[in-house]
This record gives structure tokens, sequence and C-alpha cells, in this order.
């Protein structure tokens, strides 16, 4: 699991930088990530419980999936959100590690300079049964 948020959070960092600078203030731009970012996960990217964030030098989210959460789920994507705080410490750029989210969840965190931003993204995994499960 470390290693697929890893791979993630390094392929849309890369993914992401390519598509060249975004200005953080222009609102077109920022509608422009949020509809380029769904599709920039590969399939193998998508899981249950996965948050993805892209943040800008100011820490103001610009993009995120899951975009749209039922009132069942808009708690937790806030509680990622929130927690996706704690990652923008330079120390922790390409490390993967183990956090509780304030709803007491346990996930899996990681985030990835995007030089082209400037900015991060930063993957979140909630900790779910059938993924982490034991065989």
């Amino acid at each position: 699991m470390k290693r697929d948020v890893s791979a993630l959070a390094d392929l849309l960092a890369e993914r992401l930088d390519h598509i060249g600078t975004i200005h953080p203030d222009r609102a077109t731009s920022i509608e422009r990530l949020q509809k380029l970012l769904p599709d920039f996960i590969p399939s193998w990217g998508i899981a249950g419980g996965r948050h993805v964030i892209v943040v800008g030098a100011d820490r103001r989210i610009l993009a995120r999936v899951p975009i749209e959460a039922s009132l069942g789920e808009a708690d937790r994507v806030l509680d990622a959100i929130s927690s996706a705080q704690l990652l923008s410490a330079p120390s922790l750029q390409g490390s993967v590690i183990d956090l509780t989210l304030p709803n007491g969840n346990v996930a899996l965190a990681t985030s990835q300079l995007i030089k082209s931003l400037p900015g991060q993204v930063i993957v979140i995994q909630e900790r779910v049964e059938p993924l982490w499960g034991s065989d």
C-alpha cells in the first residue's frame, strides 16, 4: 500500500508539472485543474478511502478527488483535508507516513512537490479493511 500511495503521488506530481504553470489566484485555472485531476489518476490509483489533494504554495486547496461526497462522507473528506496540513513540512516530502486522522481513522499519507505550480500533491489512504486485511 505504501508503494502505491508513493507511486501515485510521484506520477501525479509529474503529470501536473507537464500541464504548465497554474495561477492560484485565477478561478479559471483552478477550475481547469479540478477538471483535469480525475483524468490524471490511473485506474490502479483509484481505491476506497483514498484522497488526492492539490494545494498551492499558500496551502490553499486547488483541487481534490473525490470531488463530491455524500452527506456521510463529507466529514471524512474534511478530516482528510485538514490532516493534509500535517504534510506540508518539507521534511515529509516523498516519505509515506502513518497518521491518525481527526476522526480517529488510521491512514497512510505522502506528498510530492509540483514545481510548475508551485505547490504539492498529497495522497491520503484511509485504512479500509478489505485493502489492508490479512490474507
